[in-house]
């Protein structure tokens, strides 16, 4: 059975909690639902089909599979079906059969496989859209790429996109990503394309939580909630400051997010009291083998009555998370500076941003995640040299760092898919493993 696990640490009035699944090793995926929407690329077209036909390897006889073409129209090319031994075979003659013929309409994809989940008479407790494109879309509106309430109970199913090469426009993959909670990669060499898509469905494959959902509410008069920066995930505060939530969604086997939450506190003045309860948080989602909805049990947050030397000293965990959302706010700041032409004035906000984190507690502590930030932030610097490298290269490695950062979760970047990148789960490195063996093998056939 899958359980919660709340900590927290605070410093200064930030809190930072941290939510993870603690689950047994036995962990049977329920059934899941996923639309592939495609557009096989002019080049290369042999490791995209490869890479789709091992995503199907991967699914069993109670997951179902729709895929979508999309060239300047879209065909549902395979209805929603069980993969089972049939199914498989069903799919991959599918995905063999493809063939690119020009134009890119990646609405119209999605559209239609909005309309493959809506027409499902029996809808499975996890679904997912993978988005994968090499090419340009047809000029539209910015609002055209947001695809919230994408179910029959107008509930937000994660768009994952995957940008391949250097004609997809990553600001749209990003942008269709960013407002329905999945994530974007970039592809950069056809080579990685398989690894990719083995590391998002290493994830989506072991979902053990839906739903979750983090309440927030003041133990105290006078203690209010002041901002809850959580990145990619959707938090509002309501009551004057009084009550907060954080909508995290699902969680994949062993993965772990950390959310700050920035408070003010009255001074003390009750010696009569040894501790302030300063926050109740609650917890509830919706429990993937039991399909049932768990409320854990309220924990309770206190400032202690006297101040203590530890107290004084920063927390690194509070530390990590602050350093982790300058960096992204750096990230997204540099990115819209270079967008504008600017790039020695990208490149410098960078620079800065670097300095802070190295100067971080955390980092000077050897903190795993910010030692991979610098170095992701040291790349961008890198490929803002020139207006042809951001173009070609910079502009998607920034928005897909951004994607990964913002929401906790591994996304691929680059030329490399490692099990030491950021938030990668036992699950994700495993079946990326599991693909580059595979590959080994197909290229010792081939010699």
């Amino acid at each position: 059975m899958a359980k919660r696990k709340i900590t927290s640490s605070s410093e200064k009035g930030t809190r930072v909690i941290s939510t993870q699944p603690v689950s047994d090793s036995r962990l049977v995926p329920a059934v899941k639902q996923y639309v592939s929407i495609t557009a096989i690329p002019e080049f290369d077209a042999v490791a995209v089909k490869r890479a789709a036909c091992f995503v199907i390897d991967q699914l069993d006889h109670s997951d179902r599979l729709s895929i979508v073409s999309f060239q300047s129209v879209a065909t549902i090319k395979l209805a929603l079906r069980k993969m089972t031994e049939q199914g498989r075979a069903a799919a991959k003659r599918v995905v063999n059969s493809l063939i690119a013929s020009g134009g890119t309409n990646i609405v119209e994809g999605l559209t239609k496989g909005v309309q493959v989940l809506q027409a499902r008479l029996h809808p499975n407790p996890v679904a997912s859209f993978l988005l994968l494109s090499d090419g340009q879309d047809i000029p539209r509106q910015p609002s055209d790429y947001h695809f919230g309430g994408t179910d029959k109970g107008h509930q937000t199913i994660p768009i994952h996109t995957f940008g391949f090469g250097t004609d997809h426009n990553p600001v749209v993959m990003h942008a269709i990503a960013d407002s329905s909670g999945g994530t974007f990669s970039f592809i950069e060499s056809y080579e990685l394309v398989q690894d990719a898509f083995a590391r998002c469905i290493g994830g989506l494959v072991s979902v053990v939580v839906r739903e979750l959902r983090l309440t927030l509410r003041s133990a105290s008069q006078g203690v209010a909630i002041k901002s809850i920066p959580s990145g990619g995930h959707f938090s509002e505060i309501s009551n004057r400051g009084s009550r907060g939530t954080i909508n995290v969604g699902d969680l994949y086997a062993d993965e772990e997010k950390e959310f700050l939450v920035n408070i003010s506190v009255p001074v003390y003045v009750n010696n009569n009291e040894r501790t302030t309860p300063l926050l109740d948080i609650t917890c509830s989602y919706i429990d993937e083998l039991s399909n049932a909805r768990v409320q854990m049990e309220s924990c309770e947050i206190r400032r202690p009555g006297v101040a203590l030397l530890c107290d004084v000293k920063v927390k690194l965990e509070v530390d990590r998370q602050k350093s982790r959302l300058d960096a992204v706010d750096g990230l997204a700041e540099a990115q819209r500076v270079a967008d504008t032409g600017d790039l020695e004035g990208a490149r410098a906000i960078l620079s800065k941003r670097i300095k802070s984190v190295q100067a971080s507690a955390s980092r000077q502590a050897g903190d795993g995640l910010l030692v991979k930030l610098e170095d992701e932030m040291k790349k961008t610097e890198e490929k803002m040299g020139s207006k042809a490298s951001y173009e070609r290269a910079g502009r998607a490695y920034i928005l897909s760092s951004i994607s990964s950062h913002a929401s906790q979760r591994a996304t691929t970047s680059g030329k490399v898919a490692s099990s030491n990148d950021a938030y990668v789960t036992p699950n994700m490195a495993n079946m990326v493993n599991k693909s580059q063996q595979l590959l080994k093998i197909e290229y010792v056939k081939v010699e």
